[in-house]
């Protein structure tokens, strides 16, 4: 091989070592932008979900209460 094949064979492949470069850093931005947009809802989603386990344990502990008094009330009206 001559030197100017092997000066033009470098080129080549810096060319190429320089697209795959450029290709790599646009996927690591796009893929870190959906990561991020993916984690945003799923905090949206989390936030929801925890306003609804809290609602449903008020909800539970108000019926658990109505229950207990209208028992109470109900053995109070036997006895009196």
């Amino acid at each position: 091989m001559s030197n100017e094949q092997l000066k033009d064979d470098i080129h080549d492949i810096d060319k190429r070592i320089t697209v795959i470069e450029s290709t790599l850093i646009r996927l690591e931005t796009n893929h870190l932008t959906h990561i991020e947009a993916s984690m945003a809802k799923m905090e949206e989603n989390m936030s929801r979900m925890d306003r609804r386990m809290w609602n449903g344990v008020v909800i539970f502990l108000v019926q658990a209460l109505l229950v207990s008094l209208s028992a109470i009330g109900f053995l109070l009206a036997k006895v009196l």
